[in-house]
C-alpha cells in the first residue's frame, strides 16, 4: 500500500508532558518511541503481539540491546502512559485513535465510491436497457408497419375480387339480396369474364359492386327487372347475362 508507513502525529509532540518526562530518562527515547509507533502502524489492528521474541525483534529494528527495549517499553507503559498493554498485545491509544479516524474516513470514501460506481453502473445498464427497448420498439413499429402494409395489401386484393363464387353467394345471402344463389353466380361469372373491371378500370371493391348490382334489380308486378341504359325497364330474363346497368 502506498501509505503503508503513514501515520499522523502532532508537530509539537516533543512538548507533550509524557514525551518530556520520557526524554528526561531516555535522551534517545523520542527516536525510539516513534520507531515503535511506526512498527505498531504496520501491525494488524495496530497492536503488537507479545511473546518471548517480541522484545528481541523490536531491539533488532531499533538497533539497541533487548534489555534496553524491555526497560523502555515497561516505562512507556507503566511510568509515562505512552503505551498500553494486555496479556497478548501492546499498543498506543493515540495511534489507535488517529488510525480509527483515518480508517473511518477511508471507509466512507470507499462506500461513496461504491455508491457512485453502482449509480454509474445502474445508469449504464439503464441506458443499455433503454437502447435495447428503443431498438425493440423500433423493430415492433417496423414489423407493425410491415404487417399493416401486408394487411392493407391483402385487403385490397381481397376487395379487388372474391376468392371464388361461393364467397359471392355467401355475401348475397348474408345481405339478403334478390335471389342470392342465382344472382351471385351471374355477378361472379360476369365480372370473372371481364377480368373484374368496371369499364376499363380494375375493380376496387367487389362488395360495393355487388351492392350496386343488387340495387339495379327491383320488382314490378312480381317481375324482377333491371334498368336499361335508356332508363326503361325490361324483364331480367331478356338480359343475356343480367349485366348491371351503366
Amino acid at each position: 500500500m502506498k501509505d503503508a508507513f503513514y501515520f499522523s502525529h502532532d508537530s509539537n509532540a516533543r512538548h507533550d508532558p509524557k514525551i518530556v518526562k520520557m526524554l528526561t530518562k531516555y535522551p534517545m527515547g523520542y527516536q525510539w518511541y516513534f520507531m515503535i509507533i511506526e512498527i505498531l502502524r504496520e501491525q494488524d489492528g495496530y497492536r503488537y503481539p507479545l511473546d518471548e521474541y517480541s522484545e528481541n525483534a523490536i531491539a533488532y529494528e531499533l538497533h539497541i540491546e533487548s534489555e534496553k527495549v524491555k526497560q523502555f517499553l515497561h516505562d512507556c507503559i507503566f511510568s509515562f502512559g505512552l503505551l498500553s498493554q494486555d496479556e497478548n498485545y501492546f499498543w498506543s491509544e493515540s495511534l489507535l485513535s488517529r488510525m480509527e479516524a483515518l480508517d473511518s474516513k477511508r471507509r466512507k470514501m470507499s462506500d461513496n465510491a461504491k455508491v457512485r460506481w453502482s449509480s454509474k453502473s445502474n445508469a449504464i445498464a439503464l441506458q443499455k436497457d433503454n437502447q435495447l427497448q428503443s431498438k425493440s420498439n423500433a423493430s415492433k413499429v417496423k414489423e407493425s408497419k410491415v404487417n399493416l402494409k401486408e394487411k392493407v395489401k391483402k385487403e385490397s386484393i381481397d376487395l379487388h375480387r372474391p376468392n371464388n363464387a361461393q364467397e359471392v353467394i355467401q355475401l348475397f345471402t348474408e345481405r339478403e339480396y334478390i335471389n342470392p344463389p342465382v344472382q351471385a353466380e351471374k355477378f361472379y361469372n360476369y365480372y370473372e369474364s371481364n377480368g373484374w373491371k368496371v369499364g376499363k378500370n380494375p375493380m376496387r371493391n367487389w362488395k360495393a359492386a355487388a351492392a350496386t348490382w343488387n340495387s339495379n334489380k327491383f320488382t314490378t308486378n312480381g317481375t324482377v327487372v333491371a334498368p336499361t341504359p335508356r332508363g326503361t325497364s325490361v324483364p331480367l330474363e331478356r338480359l343475356p347475362y343480367d349485366e348491371p346497368a351503366h
